[in-house]
């Protein structure tokens, strides 16, 4: 990879924890292995159904950071 590739460190990971502002309620997390993913879709869905976690697309809002941390347990 080239050094001035800005998702490097993104494509090294299943998914990301977005930074975003006070007003979104809960955690969001990016996801950025495509094919994980698509190959684990079925189950993610779910666990984020049993875990109380939306996903909308390539992201999954998750209500707390307990909730976060049974997520990277699980995901990572």
């Amino acid at each position: 990879m080239s050094k001035d590739d800005i998702f490097e460190d993104w494509k090294k990971n299943r998914f990301i924890v977005a930074t975003v502002d006070e007003v979104h309620q809960g955690i969001l997390v990016v996801m950025t292995d495509i094919k994980y993913w698509v190959n684990n879709a079925e189950e993610l869905v779910e666990w984020c159904q049993e875990n109380n976690c939306i996903t909308k697309g390539m992201t999954i809002e998750i209500p707390d950071e307990e909730t976060l941390l049974l997520f990277r347990l699980k995901w990572s």
